[in-house]
């Protein structure tokens, strides 16, 4: 996604590049979802896409992929629950 795009409900000043090279390509397809539901303003669809990114970061944390810190930043830039 362009660096320069604005969201609603995905923070745009946190960068998480770094941890997003350690993803799986399912979970970038999951954040390009959530990227198309912010910006066409259909928080239903992006609350629902989330419930998803939510579950997958908790798997990816205890497969050893990203640290608890690194779960928790990316989930305050795509705007879950911690």
């Amino acid at each position: 996604m362009n660096n320069n795009t604005k969201f609603q409900w995905i923070d745009n000043d946190t960068d998480v590049s770094e941890i997003l090279k350690k993803c799986p390509k399912g979970l970038l397809k999951t954040i390009e979802e959530m990227e198309q539901a912010d910006l066409a303003g259909d928080f239903f669809l992006f609350d629902n896409v989330s419930d998803s990114f939510d579950v997958s970061t908790k798997i990816m944390l205890q497969n050893g992929v990203i640290t608890e810190e690194e779960r928790k930043v990316l989930l305050f830039k795509y705007n879950c629950p911690v």
